[in-house]
Formats: structure tokens, sequence, C-alpha cells
């Protein structure tokens, strides 16, 4: 069976200390002790909404690792870029979709050929 607890705790700790943050920081930041941060990394916590919440926005969780964990990397990595996206200027985004453009116009066709062509 599918322990929740136990997801949740491996996502959040991998998260937070991706972010370079103590449990001590972490908690400071969202508002709740180190000690319920700690709780929820050994998954013997049943934190409250609004802390998962804070959890999930704060360290840029992606709540489909933890419900739907067999969802592919597909899923995480679009939204990663997404996320990604959302910060940019009009005109990065323009410089962003041209290069991404021409990479898969020459991925595919790499794909086609059935080799891989050197620069």
């Amino acid at each position: 069976m599918y322990d929740v607890s136990e997801k949740l705790a491996a996502v959040v700790q991998a998260a937070r200390i991706a972010h370079g943050l103590t449990q001590e920081e972490l908690a400071e930041t969202i508002g709740v002790t180190g000690k319920s941060i700690s709780n929820i990394e050994r998954g013997v916590a049943n934190p409250e909404f609004e802390s998962i919440y804070l959890l999930f926005r704060f360290l840029g969780i992606d709540a489909n690792a933890i419900f739907y964990p067999e969802r592919s990397d597909v899923d995480t990595m679009l939204n990663q870029f997404q996320r990604m996206l959302a910060g940019c200027t009009g005109d990065e985004l323009e410089m962003l979709l041209s290069i991404n453009r021409e990479i898969l116009i020459h991925t595919r066709r790499m794909d086609e050929v059935g080799e891989v062509e050197t620069v």
C-alpha cells in the first residue's frame, strides 16, 4: 500500500535540502516550529492543509509528486518548465521559444536519420 506520509517526508526533505535550508530556517519561513518540520520529514506528523500548502508553495513542490507518484517524470519536468517560464519577460520567452524550436528540429532530424549529427 502507498504511504503518503512516507512520500511526503522524502519529498519535503529533499526539497528543503535542495534549497539549502535547515529545518529551523524552513519552519521560521512558513511559520511553524522546527519540530513540526522534523515530524513531517520523519513521516510521523499529520500536518494541517495550510502547512502543506505553504511547504509546497515555498519549496516549489509539485503535488503530483505526492499524490500521483505513478505519473512519469515528464509531468514534473513540464511543471518545472512552466514555473520557470512564468518568471520570464516577453523578450526572454521569445528567445527561449526560438532556441527550443531549433533544438527540436535538430533533434527530430537526428531521430529520422538514426545517427547523431556533430556540429
